[in-house]
């Protein structure tokens, strides 16, 4: 798809959009702006306004939600009191990440009994939560192309058209950048790295799940289709693209056959930000807050040097958790039509509660495979998938781009620059790569 601009011509066609008219000639263009001016170095898009985000107020632990049995969670200060160590002594107590630490429950007793008696000391104690996939069950591949066949059924990557990637891909090309995103976090179950389309990506792949218990199992399927979606290479003459065509990934395993608790989720998060991710895609959740303060206090942490994008929910009920959450971008799913959710997709139930910041193609997820997203598949495959958790990847996909175009920006001013560019021609707040792309290069 070409566009009817040149790079350079990119900032005076913005600001001609913008005003109602183009520049006069010889008029001085906006001060920062235009993809010459980024040359070899960063730009700082000052005229970027964001707003504070508010803080998480985390409901009452509500010990009835899906928890990891025989052990607690304890935030603990930098400083402990005499009598919340003595609490400690003698307990098989690690550590999660600095400022959070893991007990397990002693023999005899239950957990929320333990918790009572921990905080008794003075501890900040809570479960450990499980959280789910939220996924539906049910170079061919890119659009215009002969397609792969899924299930015996032709299938494209239409969903990268409905959201303007080729057109984004466009603009980055014009301006002599990169199609590659920068780092990217997938927060999910374990990947199958050994998938030709993801050869050359991964950056770093670390299991924060430790050693398996019970009948929990490494699970594959969901966490692959999620990253090859942001990062399957791209023009290669095989398979799909992913929205960053040599996509840097750093694969974060939380989630087994169980789901992701808590404490591997914070773990994630900590090792993330540390690693340099610019962006971290958590494709789960569960439909309310448990009153997980630690999860919160982990997010707030993180949204501070990197975008967090989260799935809004597979229900009709409102956006889940951590989606919910002040600092996460939520994003709902529509299916083949852009201006109706699709059937399964979170929404807030009544005026007032947490809206969904974006949407995008999640695919129909009741009626043939053909009209769902194309994604990776453990062992080299293919499969089609429908959720808002291959929704959520697709918003990454372009946050990385728009981060990787101008590093310059802040974590606060791409997701503000993402979330004022989406397309609502249709009503809903449809993802829109080009738009945001050409934004984070302006600074506009």
């Amino acid at each position: 798809m070409k566009l009817p601009l040149t790079c350079a011509a990119l900032s005076l066609a913005l600001l001609a959009a913008a005003c109602g008219s183009a520049p006069a000639a010889g008029d001085p263009p906006a001060s920062g702006v235009g993809c010459a001016a980024l040359g070899s170095q960063a730009m700082t898009s000052l005229s970027v306004t964001t707003t504070p985000t508010p803080a998480a107020l985390t409901p009452a632990t509500n010990w009835a939600a899906p928890h990891a049995s025989g052990k607690l969670l304890i935030a603990s200060p930098a400083t402990m009191t005499a009598q919340g160590v003595a609490a400690l002594q003698g307990l098989n107590v690690t550590t999660v990440t600095p400022g959070l630490q893991e007990v397990l429950t002693p023999a005899g007793k239950t957990d929320q009994a333990f918790a009572q008696e921990l905080k008794e000391a003075g501890l900040q104690v809570q479960p450990d939560f499980l959280y789910q996939p939220l996924a539906v069950t049910n170079d061919p591949g890119f659009p215009g192309n002969a397609g792969l066949r899924v299930n015996g059924e032709p299938m494209t990557q239409t969903y990268l058209t409905r959201i303007q990637v080729p057109a984004a891909w466009d603009v980055l090309q014009k301006c002599s950048l990169s199609l590659s995103g920068a780092l990217t976090a997938v927060l999910d179950s374990a990947v199958d790295t050994t998938h030709p389309e993801l050869q050359g990506r991964v950056n770093a792949n670390v299991s924060q799940v430790g050693t398996l218990s019970g009948s929990a199992s490494h699970v594959y399927t969901h966490g692959t289709a999620a990253a090859g979606i942001i990062g399957a290479t791209g023009n290669n003459g095989a398979g799909l693209s992913g929205i960053g065509q040599q996509q840097p990934l750093l694969l974060e395993e939380v989630m087994t056959s169980e789901g992701a608790s808590t404490s591997d989720l914070a773990a994630a998060l900590y090792d993330s930000v540390k690693r340099g991710a610019k962006v971290i895609n958590i494709s789960l959740g569960v439909p309310t807050n448990p009153g997980d303060k630690v999860l919160d206090q982990a997010l707030s942490s993180a949204a501070g040097s990197a975008v967090l994008v989260a799935a809004a929910g597979n229900t009709k009920t409102d956006v889940y958790y951590p989606a919910s959450h002040p600092a996460v971008i939520a994003v709902g799913a529509v299916g083949s039509s852009d201006d109706t959710l699709t059937w399964y997709s979170a929404r807030p139930s009544a005026p007032g509660n947490r809206a969904l910041d974006i949407v995008a193609p999640g695919g129909a997820g009741n009626s043939g495979s053909a009209r769902d997203l194309l994604t990776l598949a453990p062992g080299g495959g293919y499969a089609a998938m429908a959720g808002t958790s291959f929704a959520a990847p697709q918003v990454a996909g372009v946050a990385a781009l728009m981060r990787a175009a101008n590093p310059g920006l802040s974590a606060a001013q791409t997701r503000a620059l993402l979330l004022g560019k989406v397309n609502n021609a249709a009503g809903l707040p449809l993802l829109d790569a080009r738009a945001a792309v050409t934004g984070a290069i302006t600074g506009k």
